[in-house]
């Protein structure tokens, strides 16, 4: 579904449709929206520019994938999109601890457009309700840390893996994905 200027009202169906739609399916990865490796640095790049796990950078580019074939359905620019999903988790790099907010501040002070979005990735309680910001979380929540398609329930049960079942980690993932629809 290709949107170009959508009101709210449709940009909220299409959204919880969207996100209804990837509880129990997997989200394509092929990259059919024109997406091309000149559009951003590939991974290894930002593996070796930011000193990053490569898993860490598989997953950031599948994030990337990800985001790029469903901008359409968001009324967004593919383009955009993929270079703001392999750009998510570079704060990594800076501090692992709270990597969104150190991603976002170091896009900021480089003129990044989308800071914002990387800034608030990941935050039930972030005061922005950009398309944008609810693509990234999509994005996210269906692209394993290896990079790989996944369902929001995967992604659930990995966080929790990781994390715990009590952390703060598996809340905020809860209650993004309750915010997505």
């Amino acid at each position: 579904m290709s949107v170009s200027a959508p009101d709210e009202e449709h940009s909220q169906f299409a959204l919880g449709n969207t996100v209804a739609h990837h509880h129990a399916y997997r989200v394509c990865h092929t990259p059919t929206c024109g997406t091309s490796p000149r559009l951003a640095p590939p991974a290894a790049t930002i593996s070796r520019m930011y000193d990053l796990e490569p898993q860490r950078v598989r997953h950031m580019a599948g994030v990337a994938r990800t985001a790029a074939s469903l901008a359409p359905e968001f009324g967004l620019s593919p383009t955009d999109m993929y270079v703001l999903g392999l750009l998510h988790d570079v704060g990594y790099a800076f501090n692992p601890a709270d990597h969104a907010h150190a991603g976002g501040l170091a896009l900021r002070a480089a003129g990044y457009r989308y800071w914002e979005q990387v800034y608030h990735h990941g935050d039930p309680s972030a005061p922005s309700d950009s398309r944008e910001l609810a693509l990234l979380n999509l994005a996210d929540m269906t692209t394993s840390p290896t990079g790989e398609p996944c369902t929001v329930d995967e992604r659930l049960a990995d966080i929790a893996r990781r994390y715990g079942e009590e952390s703060r980690q598996l809340v905020d993932a809860r209650r993004v994905v309750d915010l997505l629809g």
